[in-house]
């Protein structure tokens, strides 16, 4: 042998991700919202090696690609291997129902190994949900045509991205939904609210039906979804 007569053949350790998707409120798994990881720059994967497992090492179902691995998370943490060394993005395309989508996380690999904590939480929040009824005071019974207005207690502007009204049916109800108010005139039905973020607001009754007087605003408070 020209040289050492001893030829050495290093193999690299086999990357290994954790993805462990989970309620915000109580840290259980979440099932039904659909991930993707990416290269951070965009560019190709590399999918020569990866392989993606659930917790008792069998194949997990996912869409891998050289753009982008994606899936719809169950009840259980996700093992991905064989991603090779570079920085990655895992990204949240839908929340559950009832969840807001969570901010994109940032990952990088090197030297196949995850740089800090091998396990990645991704923590989704409740969606928050109000419930607003209006109501005769003297029998109880749900007033239409009066005008009603959410704004933010010290009138910032409210960010509307998940805000969605229904009716109790489940139905769309129609509202004007802006940063500035949610504003809508109340018909023989409670109403729901989801998706206001975390803050102080005041419910202000802007007009009342006929025969009513206006009645006097309401603060609350959402916090933690």
């Amino acid at each position: 042998v020209v040289g050492d007569e001893t030829i050495i053949m290093e193999d690299k350790p086999e990357s290994l991700v954790k993805i462990s998707k989970i309620d915000a409120s109580n840290s259980e798994q979440l099932d039904g919202a659909t991930l993707e990881i990416t290269k951070a720059d965009k560019s190709k994967i590399d999918i020569t090696n990866i392989k993606i497992t659930d917790s008792k090492g069998d194949a997990f179902k996912a869409d891998v690609t050289e753009e982008k691995i994606s899936y719809v998370t169950g009840k259980d943490v996700i093992s991905i291997t064989g991603l090779p060394d570079g920085k990655y993005t895992l990204t949240e395309i839908t929340a559950p129902d009832g969840y807001l989508v969570a901010e994109s996380i940032d990952f990088e690999i090197k030297d196949g190994k995850v740089v800090g904590d091998e396990t990645i939480i991704m923590e989704d929040k409740p969606e928050s949900l109000v419930k607003i009824s209006k109501i005769d005071a003297s029998n109880s019974e749900q007033l239409e045509g009066a005008t009603l207005e959410i704004t933010k207690a010290d009138k910032s502007k409210i960010d509307t991205t998940n805000i969605k009204v229904t009716d109790s049916k489940g139905e769309t109800f129609k509202a004007d939904v802006t940063e500035d108010k949610i504003s809508y005139v109340t018909g023989k039905d409670v109403i729901s609210v989801t998706g206001l973020p975390d803050g102080k607001y005041t419910l202000t009754e802007i007009t009342a039906p006929d025969g009513y007087q206006v009645d006097e605003r309401i603060d609350f408070e959402i916090k933690d979804g």
